[in-house]
């Protein structure tokens, strides 16, 4: 059994077999990695260059409004935002007019937002109290690279920017900035896998060590003693090792969407029983549907409601109806229009 074994052994080790799969293995993880670097730093910069370089409307002191690059734009220029929609090429604080804007490109939510304009600091306020911060007024900045899906405005007035951040500064640059020059990680895999590599490497060596020995007190050729010596070591921390598959069941147990289980309202420190529908007669002009019709940031886009999926599973769930004022309508008043929601109206008849 022992020959048999030494015989099989010395069969795999004098072919080519072993060695050219090791071969094509290193040599497409090399390829491989390298197009996947060069693919990644490619969209990279297609992503940074087709969102840097657009024509924007800047008002001047004269209020004027002139078109300019992007490219040009500075802290403290006015930018006038258009109705119809734009990708920011800075970070600018709304100061006049509302936006729905799209984040995902930033936050990854494809959920639009609204964004308001920057309040007047108040007379009582102190000094340092009113002056911008953009962590403080992220719902009133419009970050670079977003999509700015629709805006409104009030009485005739254009919706207008101050640029505060340009380039590496906005938010979008220092996100770029971060995947060109990435923080050294640390990770406890990375450290486990060299402290189990050094553990084969110190085996691989008293095996290499003692073969030698054993080798040279035999009388073994020069040759034979290097070629078994290193097929210790190869076969002790294999060459092939980093060739790996992994597998993501990511999404296999769960399901994108959201369901209104039911409605079951607390009054006078007592939970009444559930129910399944809240646009009941009985629950419709109740204050608890009233909240929930009234609590959350939806707005109409193109027509139809969008927001934050649970605002929006929650509200679509009580039947009311939510109206927004028309740009004809804005365009006639000087304050803000209010959002009206209204119970269905099969609940206003008798």
């Amino acid at each position: 059994m022992t020959d048999y074994v030494l015989i099989l052994h010395g069969a795999l080790t004098s072919t080519t077999t072993m060695p050219a799969a090791i071969v094509f293995m290193s040599v497409i993880s090399i390829a491989t990695s390298l197009y996947t670097i060069k693919k990644q730093y490619v969209m990279l910069h297609d992503m940074v260059s087709a969102h840097s370089i657009v024509r924007v409307s800047v008002c001047r002191a004269s209020n004027d409004i002139e078109e300019a690059l992007s490219t040009d734009l500075v802290p403290g220029d006015v930018m006038v935002i258009p109705s119809n929609g734009t990708i920011m090429p800075c970070d600018a604080v709304l100061v006049s007019g509302t936006c729905i804007v799209n984040e995902s490109m930033l936050t990854g939510e494809s959920v639009p937002v609204t964004k308001t304009n920057l309040p007047n600091p108040g007379e009582g306020d102190k000094e340092g109290d009113g002056a911008y911060s953009m962590e403080e007024h992220k719902r009133h900045t419009l970050f670079c690279g977003t999509h700015v899906i629709q805006t409104r405005f009030y009485s005739g007035e254009l919706v207008k920017a101050v640029v505060v951040r340009t380039g590496f500064s906005t938010a979008k640059g220092q996100l770029v900035h971060s995947i060109l020059y990435p923080k050294p990680t640390d990770f406890k895999l990375y450290r486990d896998a060299y402290l189990f590599l050094l553990c084969l490497v110190a085996i691989a060596g008293i095996g290499f060590v003692y073969s030698i020995v054993l080798s040279i007190m035999n009388n073994v050729p020069a040759k034979t003693i290097i070629i078994e010596s290193l097929d210790i070591i190869t076969i002790t921390v294999p060459p092939a090792l980093p060739a790996a598959m992994t597998a993501g069941i990511t999404g296999t147990l769960t399901e994108d969407g959201l369901d209104l289980w039911g409605v079951q309202r607390v009054e006078k420190g007592t939970f009444h029983l559930s129910e399944e529908n809240a646009y009941k007669d009985t629950l419709v002009k109740s204050q608890f549907v009233a909240c929930m019709a009234t609590c959350h940031s939806l707005t109409n886009i193109d027509g139809k409601l969008s927001g934050d999926p649970l605002d929006l599973k929650m509200f679509e769930a009580t039947g009311w109806i939510l109206e927004e004022a028309t740009e004809e309508e804005t365009s006639l008043h000087n304050r803000i229009m209010p959002t009206v929601v209204r119970p269905p109206k099969a609940a206003d008849a008798p």
